[in-house]
Protein backbone atom coordinates (compact mmCIF):
# COMPACT_ATOMS: atom_id res chain seq x y z
CA UNK A 1 0.00 0.00 0.00
CA UNK A 2 0.92 3.18 -0.96
CA UNK A 3 1.79 5.98 1.99
CA UNK A 4 -0.53 8.15 0.51
CA UNK A 5 -4.04 8.61 -1.04
CA UNK A 6 -4.47 11.92 -3.62
CA UNK A 7 -8.25 11.85 -4.18
CA UNK A 8 -9.12 14.45 -6.75
CA UNK A 9 -12.21 15.50 -8.40
CA UNK A 10 -12.71 13.62 -11.54
CA UNK A 11 -15.09 16.43 -13.33
CA UNK A 12 -12.02 19.33 -12.76
CA UNK A 13 -10.28 19.30 -15.79
CA UNK A 14 -7.31 21.38 -14.15
CA UNK A 15 -7.50 18.76 -11.49
CA UNK A 16 -7.35 15.52 -13.56
CA UNK A 17 -4.30 17.58 -15.49
CA UNK A 18 -2.07 18.31 -11.89
CA UNK A 19 -3.16 14.18 -11.07
CA UNK A 20 -1.20 13.47 -13.91
CA UNK A 21 1.72 15.61 -13.94
CA UNK A 22 1.78 13.94 -10.11
CA UNK A 23 1.31 10.68 -11.25
CA UNK A 24 4.72 11.66 -13.84
CA UNK A 25 6.68 13.38 -11.19
CA UNK A 26 5.97 11.08 -8.33
CA UNK A 27 9.34 8.96 -8.87
CA UNK A 28 9.42 7.55 -5.77
CA UNK A 29 5.99 5.94 -5.71
CA UNK A 30 4.18 7.79 -2.44
CA UNK A 31 1.04 8.26 -4.17
CA UNK A 32 -1.88 6.61 -5.28
CA UNK A 33 -4.23 8.95 -7.25
CA UNK A 34 -7.90 8.07 -7.35
CA UNK A 35 -11.79 10.12 -7.58
CA UNK A 36 -13.28 8.14 -4.99
CA UNK A 37 -14.56 10.10 -2.59
CA UNK A 38 -12.40 10.21 0.19
CA UNK A 39 -13.00 10.30 4.14
CA UNK A 40 -14.07 13.98 3.63
CA UNK A 41 -16.40 13.59 0.73
CA UNK A 42 -16.03 14.25 -2.82
CA UNK A 43 -13.13 17.17 -3.32
CA UNK A 44 -14.85 20.38 -4.26
CA UNK A 45 -13.83 22.03 -8.05
CA UNK A 46 -10.46 23.13 -7.25
CA UNK A 47 -9.41 20.89 -4.36
CA UNK A 48 -7.81 17.71 -2.94
CA UNK A 49 -7.76 15.48 -0.40
CA UNK A 50 -4.38 13.51 1.04
CA UNK A 51 -5.16 10.74 3.04
CA UNK A 52 -1.60 9.67 5.33
CA UNK A 53 -2.47 6.32 5.80
CA UNK A 54 0.58 6.17 8.15
CA UNK A 55 -0.64 8.72 10.61
CA UNK A 56 -4.52 8.26 9.85
CA UNK A 57 -4.67 11.80 9.02
CA UNK A 58 -6.57 13.34 6.39
CA UNK A 59 -5.58 16.49 4.90
CA UNK A 60 -7.50 19.44 2.65
CA UNK A 61 -7.17 22.73 1.11
CA UNK A 62 -3.33 24.25 1.40
CA UNK A 63 -2.26 21.55 3.76
CA UNK A 64 -2.84 18.84 1.16
CA UNK A 65 -0.88 20.48 -1.20
CA UNK A 66 2.08 21.16 1.42
CA UNK A 67 2.16 17.31 1.96
CA UNK A 68 2.31 16.84 -2.14
CA UNK A 69 4.96 19.04 -2.57
CA UNK A 70 6.75 17.53 0.34
CA UNK A 71 6.81 13.96 -0.94
CA UNK A 72 7.41 14.49 -4.65
CA UNK A 73 11.24 15.53 -5.32
CA UNK A 74 10.50 18.05 -7.84
CA UNK A 75 8.00 20.15 -6.09
CA UNK A 76 10.75 20.60 -3.06
CA UNK A 77 11.29 23.84 -3.44
CA UNK A 78 7.71 24.84 -4.05
CA UNK A 79 7.37 23.30 -0.35
CA UNK A 80 10.36 25.34 1.09
CA UNK A 81 8.70 28.10 -0.23
CA UNK A 82 5.59 27.44 1.42
CA UNK A 83 6.82 27.76 4.57
CA UNK A 84 7.44 31.14 4.57
CA UNK A 85 4.26 32.86 6.27
CA UNK A 86 3.38 35.24 3.31
CA UNK A 87 3.69 32.54 0.41
CA UNK A 88 1.51 30.11 2.95
CA UNK A 89 -1.25 32.86 3.26
CA UNK A 90 -1.51 33.04 -0.36
CA UNK A 91 -1.53 30.01 -1.23
CA UNK A 92 -4.06 29.20 1.52
CA UNK A 93 -6.64 31.95 0.00
CA UNK A 94 -6.30 30.50 -3.11
CA UNK A 95 -7.04 26.48 -1.87
CA UNK A 96 -10.18 25.95 -0.55
CA UNK A 97 -10.04 23.06 2.17
CA UNK A 98 -9.49 22.59 5.90
CA UNK A 99 -6.81 26.05 6.09
CA UNK A 100 -6.99 26.58 9.41
CA UNK A 101 -6.17 23.73 10.64
CA UNK A 102 -5.38 19.83 9.20
CA UNK A 103 -8.07 17.94 9.46
CA UNK A 104 -7.69 14.77 11.62
CA UNK A 105 -9.44 11.14 10.92
CA UNK A 106 -11.90 9.61 13.93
Amino acid sequence: MKRYTLHYNSRCQDCVRLAEWNRRLDWLGRFERTTQPSPMGTPDFGDIHVVDHQQATIFSGVYATLVVCQNIPVYWPLALLMKLPFVFRKVASQKPGCNGERCATN
